[in-house]
């Protein structure tokens, strides 16, 4: 891009500022104003190309809605686009509507300290011609250079250029801050050049910080890729409809540009222009089944999602025919996985079931559609053996050690063991989707899930052992009394009163009006023939609502 910039200014410079000499006619006013048009700031800068485009200083422009750029005959220009910023450089390079202005090419050898340069201001006055300074030290800055100058420490140079005998700028005037600053700074100006809009931009804060249009990078591939991140990255649709003209200006022949955009207006529920740029896109004649495909999902999204109002034959039935289209011209497997998805959400489970399958069949990552697959023929009341074959064919799409990928799946089918009463298949499933997980990246709740599998196995041990885990790390003082308190219930059921009680015991250190601890030590007590203990227990969980205590405090009274 810098070599490309660099190319174009030389090949202008010699008809618009042909031995010229110095002039301050290059240098501009910057005057940046905010939502309601109030001014935000003032600043200057100076013109590198003919048609307009510029530099100034990033804290000028930062947080405006609109700018205006000033030339020295009082000219008003309106800034379009934003074509790269950096607040650490405090440069931005912009475009403002201006033609056939008087501009400064950007040096491309840096200076040395005690050169002798001019520096230029904004000025009406078409005879100044700049003041006479000289470079105090020039340091590396990483790729460039930074300069101190005997130029005043004052506003009015500040985002203003600094040029060397050819007329060329080799800085841009900076604040020194440096307290006892006897001259102002100065940024190499080659990294004006550098200054663009990539394909990752759309995550540039300091590019958020300017709300006046943005420009698009120009290769078709970053363009397309910066034009994807601005629409799940930003919430502003002018930046993006913006972006969005400026793709189909550039780049006519590509059908994604016009698909993505449609997406966006789905994505907030303008589906009347989805359908605009969705027919713009069929009109190219180019990629209509990708085209068709992405109107089937934009539909089956709205059914979906946002029913109500309703917008035409926008349907799920609609969707279908135009994912059925898509394949029609192209036999992309893709599209069958849509159709399948169509098909569940109509309630057509069987034949969702079939798609899948079809689908599952051609794909290298079949997983996720034979998990699909399962959810279908489970919905379709289909046998029970055949719905965990096809959770298990998700599960053999790994290998052992299984990887955090794998352990959804792995769940998945532990849940649907646990359903249909496979309870120790269901504990091993859940104990692979442990190791798989790690630890660390479990809570409270898969240990309470995975006890309520192994009592129903009668695995007691494991049961306690998972509660224990559970109690330790829960988030609240109510959940950890509830698993330990279900620890002690677990021993009454085994008949370990003894350890029943001292488990209760712990429970109702933690949660001491916990009517169920109460209970569980007064039914141990009762078990080991200690009446009165018992009696007390039961009397304080019936005080605290508990409507079972009263038939074992009947019991326990004879």
């Amino acid at each position: 891009m810098k070599k490309i910039l660099y190319i174009l200014l030389c090949a202008v410079s010699v008809a618009a500022n042909a031995a010229s000499g110095p002039d301050n006619k290059a240098v501009v006013r910057v005057v940046s104003y905010n939502a309601q048009g109030d001014t935000l700031a003032q600043g200057y800068g100076f013109f590198i190309s003919p048609d307009g485009e510029a530099g100034t200083t990033f804290n000028t422009l930062k947080g405006a809605e609109r700018a205006e750029v000033i030339d020295w005959k009082g000219k008003v220009h309106p800034v379009t686009l934003i074509k790269g910023v950096n607040s650490n450089y405090d440069m931005v390079r912009m475009k403002c509507d201006a033609k056939k202005m008087v501009f400064l090419n950007i040096a491309q050898t840096p200076v040395n300290q005690g050169e002798n340069l001019l520096q230029l201001y904004y000025t009406s006055n078409k005879k100044d011609l700049g003041l006479p300074v000289q470079v105090k030290s020039s340091e590396d800055y990483n790729a460039y250079k930074y300069y101190t100058v005997t130029t005043a420490n004052e506003l009015r140079y500040q985002g203003c250029p600094l040029i060397n005998t050819q007329n060329e700028v080799v800085g841009v005037t900076q604040f020194n801050m440096d307290a006892k600053a006897e001259g102002a700074c100065a940024i190499d100006s080659r990294f004006a050049t550098t200054l663009n809009i990539g394909p990752t931009s759309a995550l540039n804060a300091d590019l958020r910080s300017i709300a006046i249009a943005h420009d698009i990078p120009t290769d078709e591939t970053d363009a397309f890729s910066y034009l994807y991140m601005l629409h799940r990255m930003t919430s502003d649709s002018v930046q993006y409809v913006n972006a969005s003209t400026l793709f189909a200006q550039r780049f006519p022949a590509n059908i994604k540009g016009y698909t993505e955009t449609a997406s966006f207006y789905a994505d907030h529920l303008d589906y009347a222009k989805a359908e605009e740029a969705i027919n713009t896109a069929l009109s190219r004649h180019s990629q209509e089944d990708e085209v068709h495909s992405v109107l089937a999902d934009i539909i089956y999204q709205k059914a979906l999602r946002h029913p109500e109002p309703a917008y035409k034959d926008w349907t799920l039935e609609r969707a279908l025919a135009e994912s059925q289209t898509a394949y029609a011209i192209k036999a992309d497997t893709t599209y069958i996985m849509q159709q399948a998805h169509c098909l569940y959400g109509l309630k057509r489970y069987k034949e969702a079931h079939d798609s899948y399958l079809i689908a599952a069949s051609h794909s290298k990552a079949p997983a996720e559609i034979y998990y699909y697959a399962a959810n279908a023929l489970e919905h379709a009341e289909g046998d029970s053996t055949e719905v965990a074959a096809l959770l298990t064919k998700a599960v053999e799409c790994f290998e052992r050690p299984y990887n955090q990928e794998a352990a959804q799946y792995l769940f998945a089918r532990g849940q649907y063991y646990d359903k249909t009463g496979q309870y120790r298949a269901a504990v091993i499933d859940y104990k692979d989707y442990e190791l798989a997980m790690g630890t660390k990246n479990l809570t409270h709740r898969f240990y309470a899930i995975r006890q309520e599998a192994e009592q129903k196995a009668r695995m007691y041990q494991a049961a306690i052992d998972d509660l224990s885990t559970a109690a330790s790390i829960s988030t609240t003082t109510a959940e950890r009394g509830d698993y330990l308190t279900e620890i002690a219930f677990i021993y009454l059921r085994a008949g370990m009163y003894e350890e029943a009680i001292v488990a209760a015991n712990e429970a109702k250190a933690v949660t001491p009006s916990n009517a169920d601890v109460f209970k569980a030590i007064g039914i141990a007590h009762g078990e080991l023939g200690h009446k009165a203990d018992a009696l007390t227990n039961l009397s304080r969980a019936q005080a605290l609502s508990d409507t079972d205590a009263q038939k074992f405090i009947e019991r326990y009274s004879k």
